[in-house]
C-alpha cells in the first residue's frame, strides 16, 4: 500500500510546473517547466527577460536540459526596446500577448514548428514591417496583429484554418497579402451572424486594410471565393479569379467601390447574395457558361453597369439581382427565362434593349406580358367602396343622399352600381365625423319602408336603387356628422391576378396568385366582411380582431397585414403559397414570388393529382 502511495506521489511531482531562471548571452530569462517541457514565462505579468533588454534577441532552444516549446502568455508584453526575434525551432505555440506592445519590434522569425499564434500574440506592434507565416500554422488568434500599423506585407500559408476576429484590423500600411490558398483564407466560424459571435465583426475586413488593398492575384488551386472575403476594400481595381473556382461567396465582393472589371471563368456555378453589390465602378462584367444561380442583389447597386450577358446555364436570378444598376442599358439573354426575373430588377432598366433567343420566344413572351402587367397592377381589383374608383371593379354612384324634412332620423340614399354583370352584392357603412376608420364606423341595419330589398346579395346592376336607413335605431349621433358609403363587390374580395396550372406529377390542378396584395386592398376587404357582419370578426375600441389576432386598428391594417391577408384568403377558399407548393409553382411558372411577410400569394386547388405529364 505505502509503496503504490509513493510511486503515486512521484508521478504526481513530476507533472507539477516550477519557475526558474537562467543566464543565456548576458540576459537573464525566465521561464516555467511541465511535463519535461519549458515554456517562457512571464513571471506573474512581469516580462520572462529584464523590460530593459533591447535590440536582437535570439530565444534560447533549451533551458538546462529542457526544451523550449512554447512562448507564454505576456512572455515578452511591452518589451518596446526589443528590435528583431528570432524564435527557436522547437518553439510550436506563441501565446496570448506574447509580444504585445513591442513597438520598437521591426522583424521576427516564426520558425515551421509553429503551429498556432493567440490572441493579441503581436498586437500593437507598430514597427513590424513585414511578417511570414509559416506552413503548418493552423490558427491565428482574435487581435493577433490588431494596429500593427506599419505592417505592409503578410503572407498566409495554405494550413490556417481559424482567424479570429479582427486579426488584421488597423494594420493601416497593408498593401500586400500573400495567400497559398485562398480555402485557408476562408473563416470557418462564420455560421453564426450574431452580434454575440465575437467573430462576426471580422468580416468588414479581417485579412487586410481596405482602403490600401489595389490588387489582388487569388492562386491556382482554389475552389470558392469565400464569402465576406473583400468586402469594402475600396480600392481594389482588379481581381483575378483563376480556373477551378466554382463558388462565389455572399458579399465576396461587396463594396469594391474601385473594381472596375472582373473576369469570372468557366468553372463557377454560383455567385453568392449580394457578391458584387454596391460596386460602384463595375463597368462590365461577363458571366461564364456553366453558372446556374445568381443570388440577390448579387450585383445591386452596380451603377456604373451598361450590359449583361446572361449565359443559357443561368436557371435562376435572385430578387434585387440587378436593381439599382440604373447605368444598364443593355442585356442579352443566351437560353430561356430564368426564374426569377421579374424581380431581378434588370427589366427595370433594359425592357426595351432586350435580346431573348427565338427559340424560347413564346415562353420569353409570356414572361414578358406579365411584366407588363406588373408594372400597372390593378388599384384593387373587385372590390369598390365609397368614391374610390377602381380598373375592373364594379362603380359605384351615389345620386342622392338627403335627410327627410318630415323625419330628421331618416337619411334616403339614391345610389346606381354600374358593371358588366347583371347583379353584385351590395353592402353599406356609414363613418362618424366622416372618418375612414374602424374606430369611427357605423353599420346601417334598419333600413325603412322596404328598401332593405336593395342591399344583399343579387342586387341589380346597372339601375337605381333607394336605401332608407333610420339612423337613430342603429346610433346616436347626428346625421350631419355621418359619411355614407356604398359597397359593391362582383367576385372576390381581393385584385387577385390569377394564373391556372394544370396538375402535374405529384401536384394538383391549381389556381394561384402572383400580384401582391396592397394593403389599401386588404382594409377594403375587411371592411366589406365587417358590413357583411361576418360572424369570425370582433370590433372593440376601434380594433378589428379574428380571435385573438388583431387585423386591423382605425385606419391602418395591423403591422404587415399578414394575419389579415391569411384570414381574408381563407374567406375567398385560398390559402397561402407556400413550402414546396411555393418552390413548384415558381419552377414550372418561373415567376419571381418570393414568400416574405411582405408579399404573400394564394394558391386554390381545383383537382385532386391524376396526372404524370410533363410540359
Amino acid at each position: 500500500m505505502k509503496t503504490w502511495l509513493l510511486s503515486g506521489l512521484m508521478v504526481l511531482m513530476s507533472t507539477v510546473a516550477f519557475a526558474e531562471t537562467e543566464v543565456v548571452n548576458g540576459i537573464e530569462w525566465t521561464y516555467q517547466v511541465s511535463n519535461g517541457k519549458a515554456q517562457i514565462y512571464n513571471g506573474v505579468w512581469s516580462p520572462a527577460i529584464p523590460k530593459s533588454t533591447s535590440g536582437t534577441i535570439t530565444i534560447p532552444s533549451t533551458f538546462g536540459d529542457y526544451p523550449v516549446t512554447s512562448i507564454g502568455g505576456y512572455a515578452f508584453y511591452g518589451c518596446s526596446g526589443l528590435t528583431s526575434v528570432t524564435i527557436p525551432s522547437s518553439v510550436t505555440s506563441i501565446g496570448n500577448s506574447a509580444f504585445q506592445y513591442c513597438s520598437g519590434l521591426t522583424s521576427v522569425t516564426i520558425p515551421s514548428s509553429v503551429t498556432s499564434i493567440r490572441s493579441d500574440a503581436f498586437r500593437g506592434c507598430s514597427s513590424l514591417t513585414s511578417v511570414a507565416i509559416p506552413e503548418g500554422v493552423t490558427s491565428i488568434g482574435s487581435s493577433a496583429f490588431l494596429g500593427c500599423s506599419s505592417l505592409t506585407s503578410v503572407t498566409i500559408p495554405s494550413s490556417v484554418t481559424s482567424i479570429g476576429g479582427i486579426a488584421f484590423n488597423d494594420c493601416l500600411s497593408l498593401k500586400s497579402v500573400h495567400i497559398s490558398d485562398v480555402q485557408a483564407w476562408c473563416l470557418i466560424n462564420f455560421s453564426d451572424d450574431s452580434s454575440s459571435n465575437p467573430l462576426y465583426h471580422a468580416k468588414e475586413g479581417l485579412y487586410l486594410n481596405g482602403e490600401k488593398l489595389t490588387t489582388v492575384i487569388i492562386p491556382e488551386g482554389a475552389t470558392t471565393i469565400p464569402s465576406y472575403a473583400f468586402k469594402n476594400c475600396s480600392s481594389l481595381t482588379s481581381v483575378t479569379i483563376p480556373e477551378g473556382v466554382t463558388v462565389i461567396g455572399e458579399k465576396a465582393f461587396y463594396g469594391c467601390t474601385g473594381l472596375t472589371s472582373v473576369m469570372i471563368p468557366e468553372g463557377v456555378t454560383s455567385i453568392g447574395d449580394y457578391a458584387f453589390a454596391y460596386c460602384s465602378s463595375l463597368t462590365s462584367v461577363t458571366i461564364p457558361e456553366g453558372v446556374t444561380s445568381i443570388e440577390g442583389s448579387a450585383f445591386r447597386a452596380c451603377s456604373s453597369l451598361t450590359s449583361v450577358t446572361i449565359p443559357s446555364s443561368v436557371t435562376s436570378i435572385g430578387s434585387d439581382a440587378f436593381t439599382g444598376c440604373s447605368s444598364l442599358t443593355a442585356a442579352i439573354f443566351l437560353g430561356d427565362v430564368p426564374s426569377g426575373l421579374i424581380g431581378s430588377g434588370i427589366l427595370n432598366y433594359v425592357s426595351d434593349d432586350l435580346t431573348t433567343p427565338e427559340k424560347y420566344g413564346a415562353s420569353w413572351k409570356k414572361v414578358l406580358n406579365a411584366w407588363e402587367k406588373s408594372k400597372n397592377p390593378p388599384q384593387a381589383g373587385y372590390l369598390h367602396v365609397g368614391e374610390q374608383v377602381r380598373p375592373g371593379a364594379p362603380v359605384v354612384t351615389i345620386l342622392s343622399s338627403q335627410i327627410r324634412e318630415a323625419d330628421s332620423t331618416i337619411l334616403d340614399v339614391v345610389y346606381k352600381v354600374t358593371s358588366s354583370k347583371s347583379t353584385v352584392k351590395v353592402r353599406a357603412l356609414a363613418f362618424q365625423d366622416g372618418e375612414r376608420s374602424f374606430a369611427k364606423v357605423v353599420r346601417p341595419e334598419t333600413f325603412v319602408e322596404g328598401t332593405a330589398a336593395n342591399i344583399g346579395d343579387g342586387i341589380a346592376a346597372n339601375v337605381e336603387h333607394t336605401l332608407s336607413w333610420k339612423v337613430a335605431s342603429d346610433w346616436q349621433t347626428t346625421l350631419a356628422k355621418l359619411k355614407f358609403e356604398v359597397l359593391a363587390v362582383e367576385d372576390e374580395l381581393l385584385p387577385l391576378e390569377l394564373v391556372t396550372l394544370s396538375a402535374q406529377g405529384n401536384q394538383p390542378a391549381m389556381q394561384f396568385s402572383w400580384n401582391v396584395v396592397v394593403k389599401p386592398s386588404i382594409f377594403d376587404a375587411l371592411l366589406w366582411l365587417y358590413a357583411d357582419q361576418d360572424l369570425g370578426l370582433t370590433l372593440t375600441d376601434g380594433t378589428l380582431k379574428y380571435g385573438s389576432q388583431t387585423l386591423a386598428s382605425g385606419t391602418a391594417v395591423h403591422q404587415t397585414g399578414y394575419d389579415a391577408l391569411v384570414y381574408l384568403y381563407q374567406k375567398m377558399g385560398y390559402e397561402l403559397l407556400q413550402g414546396e407548393r411555393l418552390e413548384y409553382v415558381k419552377r414550372r411558372t418561373r415567376l419571381d414570388l418570393p414568400g416574405t411577410s411582405q408579399r404573400q400569394y394564394a394558391v386554390k386547388v381545383l383537382s385532386e393529382t391524376g396526372s404524370s405529364d410533363e410540359e
